[in-house]
């Protein structure tokens, strides 16, 4: 059966092709479709790097303890490239098309990376088929977007929906799906989605990124550190403003360096004892010293500070470097990613 085609009712056979997060529910909303919506059933999903036909066979025809009904979804089964391998499959699937009722339902599911078209076509002509694949075009990702909403009662305008589309992209619908959701919670009851509600969300991804490059430093996790600051700049965030949080980041957890190594620790302390000992007596001890501000850092996050895998000497030695870096920003002959890239490289370089 060819995708999209009219459902073959008598047949128990699916093979999907998508992504897992937003195809799953398009799956077994076909299954329920034959089986009918008010039967129970048991659902089994099986991953497919080590099983076989005949394991799978023996799972549809096992019986649930509360339902005769069944649903058996395999995911990237490798081993359906070998023609032995359909041919069990196909042989289940002939047995179950002479009942009656059907009793079970087979959904062999594939990712888009791993469905191999030309080891499965003579199955593609006998099964149900259907590719939920979003192709590579903003028609097909609008059309996704729309009917996604309209299914949670959602409508959005033209203008939000563009600037939706260069935020998140069109090529991924697990993607697309994830950050619908986001903005489904946005906007709460309102029906219509706006530029507001799209702007929001853009907003919060900015932070939601500003926060993860400072806390990557704070780690030393070069490989985060560099990852978002790709986002951020493709967010078209200045580079001065990232600049500006590394600095932050950098000044606080010297700051926090600095005030905690006035008092003898333990080498290791558990954040309740910090919490409740530790830091209240440092903020009353400094509670009039122009340091102070810093004492106002939440609990936890001044642990976290105290706990960054850095020297004093070594964050003043950072922060010495990082001097010049504004005027390479603003009127350097390299681009000002590749100038963040090489400063994160160089301070992050002995990560743990």
């Amino acid at each position: 059966m060819s995708n999209n085609s009219k459902i073959d009712i008598k047949n128990p056979c699916f093979l999907i092709i998508g992504e897992w997060e937003v195809s799953k529910s398009k799956a077994l909303k076909l299954a329920h479709e034959i089986l009918g919506h008010d039967q129970d059933k048991d659902i089994t999903i099986l991953e497919g790097e080590d099983i076989s036909s005949g394991q799978i066979v023996e799972r549809l025809k096992t019986k649930g303890l509360f339902s005769k009904k069944r649903i058996v979804i395999v995911r990237d089964f490798k081993q359906l490239e070998k023609k032995e391998e359909q041919e069990k499959l196909e042989k289940w699937c002939n047995i179950e098309k002479t009942n009656k009722d059907l009793n079970a339902i087979l959904i062999l599911f594939f990712s888009p990376e791993s469905f191999n078209k030309k080891t499965l076509s003579d199955l593609i002509e006998k099964v149900n088929f259907y590719d939920f694949t979003l192709k590579d075009s903003e028609k097909d990702t609008r059309s996704f977007i729309i009917e996604f909403l309209k299914n949670e009662g959602k409508s959005i305008k033209k203008k939000a929906l563009d600037l939706f589309i260069d935020l998140v992209g069109s090529s991924s619908a697990t993607a697309i799906k994830k950050e619908l959701e986001k903005l489904i919670f946005l906007v709460g009851d309102k029906r219509e989605i706006t530029e507001f509600h799209v702007e929001e969300l853009v907003f919060r991804h900015k932070t939601e990124e500003i926060y993860k490059i400072s806390d990557a430093i704070r780690k030393k996790d070069i490989t985060h550190a560099l990852k978002s600051l790709n986002l951020l700049i493709e967010q078209n965030i200045p580079p001065v403003a990232i600049l500006s949080t590394i600095r932050n980041t950098i000044i606080r957890i010297l700051s926090v360096k600095i005030i905690t190594a006035q008092k003898p620790f333990k080498k290791k302390i558990s954040f309740d004892e910090f919490k409740i000992s530790f830091w209240p007596k440092l903020k009353e001890e400094y509670k009039d010293k122009a340091i102070y501000d810093f004492l106002k850092l939440h609990p936890y996050s001044a642990y976290l500070m105290f706990q960054a895998p850095y020297k004093i000497n070594e964050l003043f030695a950072i922060l010495e470097n990082m001097a010049f870096l504004d005027l390479e920003l603003k009127g350097g002959k390299v681009t000002p990613q590749f100038v963040l890239e090489n400063f994160l490289f160089s301070i992050l370089k002995n990560s743990r």
